[in-house]
């Protein structure tokens, strides 16, 4: 990709998608997530790992309904790599802190979960015009509590 205003607009499609992401995973019912995943989508954020669409919904479901988790993702550092565009595929690697708690809002706030490391890897396709086919976590800080306060597990 060498003109310079496609690229910019390439990067703000992909970060409109990922705030379209970020949005359903935090607010919605989990009802729209299968439109923001491949088939075979994998989440790995060490703590939690699903692999396919399936799973993946299965439990954006269950945090949205029964544990009623409440989360905040900040993102910063986004860097583009567009190496394999012609393929039609993107990754993303950012910064991320992650808020998050059990129960109805307004939530107490407290330290950050945890400030990840992340690379997403986005391919073309959906109505979106992106899908995940890799949202990977890597942990810098993580807290102690962290899978409880995310999943709702003692």
């Amino acid at each position: 990709m060498t003109n310079q205003n496609e690229q910019a607009c390439l990067m703000l499609e992909v970060n409109n998608f990922l705030a379209l992401y970020w949005d359903e995973m935090e607010k919605g019912d989990g009802n729209g997530m299968p439109a923001f995943l491949t088939e075979d989508s994998l989440y790995d954020a060490k703590i939690l790992r699903l692999e396919g669409r399936d799973k993946i919904c299965a439990y954006s479901n269950q945090r949205a309904g029964t544990i009623k988790s409440k989360a905040r993702h900040l993102m910063s550092n986004q860097f583009y790599d567009f190496s394999r565009l012609d393929s039609g595929e993107v990754t993303v690697r950012a910064i991320m802190t992650h808020f998050g708690g059990i129960g109805e809002a307004i939530l107490p706030t407290s330290i950050p979960m945890g400030i990840y490391d992340m690379v997403f890897i986005l391919k073309r396709g959906g109505i979106h015009g992106w899908e995940l086919s890799a949202t990977l976590y890597e942990p810098v800080f993580l807290q102690e509590d962290a899978i409880k306060r995310y999943t709702g597990q003692s």
